[in-house]
């Protein structure tokens, strides 16, 4: 009987200590690049102002207006993800401010990719640029437009998987305290 009752705990431990989702933090970059390098490697450079920014529960999600394209940002809103700040390179973009964003092409899962960015990229306030402009030239208006409310305010399915476990630890909590509960009755 004490052995059940010693397993049991040692299981709800384990399940709780599983359960609990795990934050690293550590950001370390090298020297920023030059301004033809940084172009060189991200998917998106473009000039635009955050008409939005959603937080979830390992990044930032920012809604653009596009205002000047030079690569990979044709359209008229943009969404783009960076870290939360506490360690993970994330930039603390302001709503209402006009920023020159350089994105990379994150993978999220095999068919599902996003643009990403963050302090060691050369993504900054417009008001605090150098040279970016002279060297990148002038760039084109969005070609298509497009309305990415809907789209940017959609509940983000990493909730879902952190949820998901949550709630099988929490069945298995209940199913153990069961068997012990049934087992202790029945003796």
């Amino acid at each position: 009987m004490k052995m059940i009752r010693l397993y049991t705990i040692l299981i709800l431990v384990t399940v709780i200590v599983l359960s609990i989702p795990v934050t690293s933090s550590g950001c370390s970059c090298a020297e920023k690049q030059s301004v033809e390098g940084e172009f060189m490697q991200s998917m998106a450079v473009f000039r635009g102002v955050v008409i939005g920014i959603k937080d979830t529960s390992n990044s930032k999600r920012v809604l653009f207006d596009v205002f000047e394209n030079w690569k990979g940002a044709n359209q008229s809103q943009i969404i783009i993800q960076t870290g939360l700040r506490g360690g993970d390179c994330g930039i603390d973009f302001q709503v209402g401010e006009e920023y020159l964003v350089y994105a990379s092409e994150q993978l999220l899962s095999d068919s599902d990719n996003y643009l990403s960015t963050g302090i060691c990229d050369r993504t900054i306030a417009v008001q605090s640029v150098e040279n970016d402009f002279d060297i990148l030239g002038q760039g084109m208006s969005p070609t298509k437009d497009v309305e990415l409310e809907k789209e940017f305010n959609r509940v983000f399915p990493e909730w879902m998987v952190t949820g998901f476990w949550t709630f099988v630890s929490c069945l298995g909590i209940v199913g153990v305290w069961a068997i012990w509960s049934i087992r202790r009755k029945a003796k």
